[in-house]
Formats: C-alpha cells, sequence, structure tokens
C-alpha cells in the first residue's frame, strides 16, 4: 500500500496514517563538540516529526552515531521532543553497538552508537 507523505522542514513528514513503528537512524549529525548544539537542534526537530507518525501504543526507535551526543544528551533531546508534541512516553530499552561492532577502550570516539527504543501512549 502506497502512502502518501507531505514533507516538513525536517524532511519527515505527516502521513496520511499512523505506524506502529518507526525508526529513526540518522547519519552523524556532528562531526565535533562545536557542533553539539546545532546536532542536538537538528535532532530534537527530527524526533518532533517522526512523533507524529507513530500511532498511540506505537513504537520509536531513535538511533544515533553522532560520537559526541552520548545516551545522557539522546534520552533529553527526546525527552524534550516528546513533551513538545504532547505524547506521553516509557523508555523501553537503551542500546549501543553490537559485539560485531567493537570499540576500542583508548578510543572513546570508536563507542558512538546509541539507541532509544520509546514506547508512546
Amino acid at each position: 500500500e502506497k502512502v502518501k507523505q507531505k514533507t516538513d522542514a525536517a524532511g519527515i513528514g505527516e502521513a496520511d496514517h499512523e505506524f506502529d513503528l518507526v525508526i529513526l537512524d540518522p547519519p552523524n549529525l556532528g562531526v565535533d563538540r562545536m557542533s553539539i548544539p546545532k546536532a542536538l537542534r537538528h535532532y530534537e526537530k527530527l524526533v518532533t516529526s517522526a512523533v507524529r507518525l507513530v500511532a498511540p501504543n506505537g513504537l520509536l526507535f531513535v538511533a544515533s552515531c553522532t560520537y559526541s551526543i552520548g545516551e545522557r544528551e539522546l534520552m533529553g533531546l527526546c525527552s524534550r521532543s516528546l513533551a513538545w508534541a504532547e505524547r506521553d512516553y516509557r523508555l523501553v530499552s537503551t542500546g549501543s553497538q553490537a559485539a560485531d561492532h567493537p570499540g576500542h577502550l583508548m578510543l572513546p570516539e570508536s563507542r558512538y552508537l546509541r539507541a532509544l527504543l520509546l514506547h508512546l501512549f
């Protein structure tokens, strides 16, 4: 079935219907510490837009491969975006890279993958 979609400024739109699962997995949005505020704002826009596509009792999976945005920042920006969208939620799970994508203890930037699974009401 085709889904008609209208896009907004963030590139994510409002579909003719909602989905039980929406996966948000953007590319790296910040290459250094100086770009963190801009990357956070961009993630907030993406999450706020994606939330509109999630059906009640649906799931939103948010991934980040931006090293300078840690789990705490990812949770914070998701929390703000969900509040702006006036959606209640609970955190189902957090994640990071799998064993087939190992990080190195002496290279913290090699451990850059983060993910949240949120249940939206």
